[in-house]
């Protein structure tokens, strides 16, 4: 096989539509379903955008979100990508975890639950949310929430709606965590609790802009430097406690830490990991391994920071290296 392509987000789904436009003799894996991620963890009404962070738009290959279609709905976008995955006759399979990834046969061995895989090359699109971020105190449970607490406690919030009218606690300072915060402010009491004194740097300057102008005008309240020490079921409420003492009740607990990046996994197969104080693969101008000729590494784990245009572009790129 010329090209084994782990994972079926925007990166590796376009790489997967441009090889087989080339005639590659190619597959997608994919753990979950195509674009789970973007399913898990994009509330239905947040748009995905193209120009995201003031990222020019620049579409090379056949996947393009140009004009109109450089803002759509999550759905929407999904769809499309689904149709670019029939039109090109992508092969590819969903539900698949790969286990390994070991030098071998022409290249790599790409192993699964059951298959292998003989490939001349491997790309790497896992993206960074290999696992959701929980609770320290929840590491461990199945799904990341204590059965107990399941429905009322979660680690995304697809449906703002569902929640209208409740009072929420939010857990998290980034951008996935103030966003949903923002949804929210103008229906529900609104609170965001985060360890750190202020958010930073952490936030692009129109989400942080946002979130100020929404504590300002009272629609928004902020619990910084706490940290969630114990959540309990008060009735139908949760007891969620602060810093070991201070104990509020929610309706809703939203834990928004983003996500754990597949670090062992990378080392197993053999790709090295720098840097301070998130390592990162340590990769070539052309996104290939420095240390595995022939392996890549595309989209969030080769440093794309929610630019879907950028990942898209790295698919292309990688193929045309390939070929």
């Amino acid at each position: 096989m010329d090209v084994v392509i782990v994972g079926g987000g925007p990166a590796g789904l376009s790489a997967g539509v441009e090889a087989a436009a080339r005639g590659l003799e190619h597959i997608v894996l994919e753990k979950g379903k195509l674009m789970q991620t973007l399913l898990d963890f994009y509330p239905k009404e947040k748009p995905v955008v193209m120009n995201w962070h003031g990222v020019t738009p620049v579409f090379e290959g056949i996947m393009r979100f140009e004009g109109t279609d450089a803002e759509l709905p999550a759905e929407q976008f999904i769809e499309r990508c689904n149709r670019y995955a029939q039109d090109a006759h992508v092969q590819m399979r969903e539900g698949v975890e790969v286990s390994s990834v070991r030098p071998g046969g022409a290249g790599y061995l790409v192993t699964t639950s059951d298959a292998s895989y003989d490939a001349k090359h491997v790309i790497l699109a896992l993206g960074v949310f290999g696992r959701p971020k929980t609770l320290p105190q929840w590491e461990g449970e199945r799904s990341g929430i204590p059965q107990r607490l399941r429905g009322k406690a979660v680690l995304s919030l697809k449906d703002p709606d569902a929640v209208s009218g409740l009072d929420v606690l939010i857990a998290g300072g980034g951008d996935s965590a103030v966003e949903d915060a923002l949804r929210l402010c103008s229906r529900n009491n609104v609170s965001i609790s985060y360890r750190q004194a202020d958010f930073g740097r952490r936030l692009s300057p129109e989400n942080h802009a946002a979130a100020i102008e929404c504590v300002r005008h009272g629609h928004l309240t902020t619990l910084f430097g706490t940290n969630i020490t114990a959540v309990d079921l008060a009735g139908e409420r949760l007891a969620v406690t602060l810093n070991g003492s201070d104990t509020r009740e929610y309706d809703r607990l939203v834990v928004r830490f983003g996500g754990t990046t597949p670090l062992e996994f990378l080392a197993g197969c053999g790709v090295r990991c720098a840097g301070s104080p998130k390592a990162k693969p340590v990769l070539k101008d052309s996104l290939e391994s420095a240390d595995c000729p022939g392996l890549y590494v595309i989209g969030d784990l080769a440093g794309v920071k929610d630019a879907i245009v950028v990942a898209i572009q790295q698919g292309v790129r990688v193929i045309r290296d390939i070929r």
